[in-house]
């Protein structure tokens, strides 16, 4: 008899573990489609913003437009934009902050968060700032500002736009690949 109630108990014990897990997975499974992937499609939008502007400004450079011109530029690209990136941000904060959320979750939240915010980024002057969310635009305008400042050539002006664009796009890898890992990990749960 205590036999047969050992085995029964064992039993029970797996069939929980087991609805734990599934409930567990489940939860998962539903948050990533909840949170992690409208802000990978927000995440998208603001990257194709962002590549498009920045290719735009290249040409810009090229054409002979002026320094002024292409920071007045830059400005109004900001304010446009200025709500795709408040989207994402909010998406960021409100997956942070719900306690249901899977740690396996944090790499994917941070990689977006550094990508924004561009965490190891130049102090600019307080003046030059567009907003807190837009440092990538931010810095490209101070190095601008520096470059009408002590007249360094177009060929200055090129390589600084060009270097940002690719300090974007190799974030962008990096979100990209927390991404994919995550959605495999969901995936690959019982």
């Amino acid at each position: 008899m205590e036999f047969t109630l050992f085995i029964s108990l064992i039993g029970l014990i797996r069939n929980l573990s087991k609805d734990i897990l599934e409930s567990k997975s489940n939860s998962n499974k539903a948050n990533f489609t909840n949170y992690i992937q409208p802000m990978w499609a927000s995440f998208k939008i603001v990257h194709e913003d962002y590549k498009e502007s920045f290719y735009r400004y290249i040409e810009m450079v090229k054409s002979n437009k002026s320094l002024s011109e292409i920071r007045s530029e830059i400005r109004q690209d900001s304010i446009y934009s200025a709500d795709l990136r408040g989207e994402l941000r909010n998406l960021i904060e409100i997956t942070s902050n719900d306690k249901s959320n899977n740690k396996m979750f944090t790499p994917f939240l941070l990689s977006i968060n550094n990508y924004i915010s561009l965490t190891d980024s130049l102090v600019l002057k307080k003046h030059e700032l567009l907003s807190d969310s837009n440092i990538g635009r931010n810095m490209l305008i101070a190095e601008l500002s520096l470059s009408g400042l002590y007249s360094i050539d177009r060929k200055a002006a090129l390589h600084c736009i060009e270097r940002t664009l690719i300090d974007f796009q190799n974030r962008y890898n990096i979100v990209d690949k927390e991404y994919y890992r995550l959605k495999i990990s969901i995936e690959t749960i019982i």
